[in-house]
């Protein structure tokens, strides 16, 4: 169902994705997968609508992630529409917090991050021929570096450092601390090799760094 249309669109949804989810889960293992989302879960009028009349409530999209079973997510613009005690308490609330990566927002005051930059997770995965093999997979998340001034002015509050510098020095770190596999996901285009607006859409630049073996993209519609 469409909510912003007000009418039924059996082409999309939630519910569909999950489906595809747990049919490569079940191909492969669920122990062979690994879910991440790139940002802007909270960007539709329904959003709006529970923040609006239900501030107190856990935004379904957020329950619905958890209970998917994300590894890891990290943020978008259109997250950081709300205010950040919302946000920060939806992510909280919801589960999600403790997987949030993302490297490149910073207080502006003191510095400090206010979610993980990248972490590393031990999997244990099974080989084409049977074998269970420990993998060591790094991830590295990062949000648009503008965030939003939409309900609350991030600026002078929060800074949103370069996408490429930031993912590049995360996942060399990743690497040096022996990540077998380090995925970056970003809420930042495909964009070029060279030219403009490669620290905002980096994926393509990221793709060539030999520490990085997968990118994920978002942001550009």
């Amino acid at each position: 169902f469409n909510y912003e249309t007000g009418e039924a669109d059996p082409k999309v949804g939630l519910s569909k994705l999950y489906t595809l989810i747990r049919r490569e889960r079940s191909a492969v293992g669920k122990s062979n997968t690994f879910l991440v989302d790139a940002g802007d879960s909270l960007y539709s009028y329904s959003a709006n609508y529970i923040y609006d009349n239900y501030p107190e409530d856990i935004q379904p999209i957020f329950e619905a992630m958890d209970m998917m079973g994300y590894n890891c997510i990290t943020l978008g613009n259109h997250d950081f529409d709300y205010p950040w005690d919302y946000l920060y308490n939806q992510l909280d609330g919801s589960g999600l917090l403790s997987r949030t990566i993302v490297s490149n927002a910073v207080y502006t005051e003191s510095g400090e991050f206010p979610f993980k930059t990248s972490t590393i997770y031990t999997r244990k995965m099974k080989t084409s021929s049977g074998r269970t093999v420990p993998v060591k997979i790094g991830v590295v998340g990062a949000t648009y570096s503008n965030f939003s001034s939409r309900r609350f002015r991030y600026t002078g509050f929060m800074d949103g450092l370069d996408i490429y510098n930031t993912v590049k020095a995360e996942s060399e770190q990743l690497k040096a601390n022996g990540a077998d596999i380090v995925i970056a996901f970003i809420h930042g285009g495909v964009g070029l090799l060279s030219g403009a607006n490669t620290t905002v859409q980096a994926g393509a630049k990221l793709a060539k760094l030999s520490t990085i073996d997968a990118v994920v993209c978002a942001h550009s519609h």
